[in-house]
């Protein structure tokens, strides 16, 4: 799930999980692109840097309607009426067990399913590695151009529709590219009083993160 506003707790731990996670190899991090139908439009954390921003696509091959697209995109998974486990009784949505459910949030942990899928295959695989395997492990469904949003990525759907199988044949046995350098990665945080008069003296504090 995400929402429109930024949160500092939040960017810390994702960037610790980028950084430090599964030994310090890093955890590649997606989050929903976001369901408003809207061009360029997603939310946090999918908008904090490093995060894969993912979208919904259909039964029939296409983006969904409700997905939000353009050039913040990375990849898509099937987003729609996706079975989807449930509490029972009033707490839940439906009296059973499971129920379907649409939305880019339903489209993003099925993305993730499949790069955790791909890290069991290859442990090995930094956070890098595995986000320029997965450039390579989509379909590329749909009537879209996939060099409009760089090469092989159109602004619909990022590189595609992600193929679960294709990246674990990749991350077996594929051309795995090298580690490459750190990517410098700060984050600045700038706190002021809720409320001042002219002529005061305050106090501003200025966080940096690396």
């Amino acid at each position: 799930y995400g929402g429109p506003d930024a949160e500092p707790a939040v960017l810390n731990a994702i960037t610790d999980a980028r950084t430090v996670g599964r030994g310090g190899k890093g955890i590649v991090c997606c989050a929903a692109m976001g369901n408003g139908h809207a061009f360029g439009v997603y939310l946090y954390p999918a908008s904090y840097p490093g995060v894969l921003a993912i979208g919904a696509t259909t039964a029939y091959g296409v983006r969904a309607d409700y997905s939000n697209w353009g050039g913040p995109i990375f990849g898509s998974a099937p987003g729609t009426l996706t079975p989807s486990t449930d509490r029972t009784g009033l707490a839940g949505y439906t009296s059973g067990d499971t129920t379907l459910f649409s939305g880019t949030s339903a489209a993003t942990p099925v993305y993730a399913g499949c790069v955790a899928l791909g890290f069991a295959a290859n442990p090995n695989l930094t956070e890098q590695q595995m986000v320029q395997v997965l450039k390579d492990s989509h379909n590329k469904i749909g009537p879209y151009n996939y060099d409009a949003n760089g090469p092989g990525s159109s602004l619909e759907l990022g590189y595609g529709q992600i193929d679960a199988a294709t990246l674990v044949t990749l991350v077996q046995g594929g051309d795995i590219p090298p580690p490459g350098p750190v990517q410098p990665d700060l984050q600045v945080l700038v706190t002021t009083p809720s409320s001042a008069l002219p002529g005061d003296t305050i106090k501003i504090g200025i966080t940096v993160r690396s």
